[in-house]
């Protein structure tokens, strides 16, 4: 996962990897490090939307893992994020289109 970093195509799928391994090793706080650790490699605008999908599948865990508090958490900030980032674009149309 680390080598390979969010450009590679199967890093989604190796970092759902790494956290099914600790989770089922029973080690949940590692499972948020292993996605807190894959968020922080999607560094700038272009790696957003991986970053957002990595958020949701974090949320998905925490759900499975019976801690609904902290994956409400996270699904309100990815969506008042989501919405930040949709009004961002909007703006940039109506600029270019005027």
């Amino acid at each position: 996962m680390r080598t390979a970093g969010p450009a590679d195509p199967s890093f989604l799928e190796g970092v759902y990897t790494a956290a099914r391994i600790f989770g089922v090793l029973g080690r949940e706080l590692r499972v948020e490090s292993v996605y807190a650790e894959a968020m922080t490699t999607c560094e700038g605008p272009a790696l957003e939307v991986m970053r957002a999908r990595l958020r949701l599948m974090l949320a998905r865990e925490l759900i499975g893992q019976r801690q609904n508090v902290k994956a409400e958490g996270i699904l309100r900030s990815a969506l008042s994020k989501e919405e930040r980032l949709s009004h961002k674009v909007f703006c940039m149309w109506r600029l270019f289109n005027v």
